[in-house]
């Protein structure tokens, strides 16, 4: 299994004037990482974005990846003024290693 753990962000139209997430922090508890097979992790990365954007299997290590919402400028965002982006963050080297597979197989 790979190991990970998820990460939040919510913007808002005031937090993003001043450079920054209105709040943050771990969707669980960080103590105890997420599981998923691979073919999962393949589905769950599908259409992320890591932080490294030249990814491959040279350079994978300390890379996360996030899903943006898409709601910016939409009426949903004028209305509500709120964006929640998520972050999948790999526990080791292995699962580092295993999720950059999957999301190499997953975003071609």
């Amino acid at each position: 299994m790979i190991q990970y753990r998820e990460t939040h962000a919510i913007y808002t139209q005031e937090s993003i004037e001043h450079g920054e997430a209105a709040e943050s922090g771990f969707t669980h508890d960080p103590d105890e990482p997420l599981e998923s097979d691979f073919k999962s992790m393949v589905d769950l990365l599908e259409g992320t974005e890591p932080s490294y954007p030249g990814i491959s299997m040279d350079n994978y290590k300390e890379v996360w990846y996030t899903r943006y919402e898409s709601n910016k400028y939409t009426k949903e965002w004028f209305e509500t003024g709120l964006r929640e982006d998520t972050s999948f963050h790999p526990v080791s080297d292995r699962d580092a290693r295993y999720m950059a597979k999957a999301w190499l197989n997953g975003n071609r």
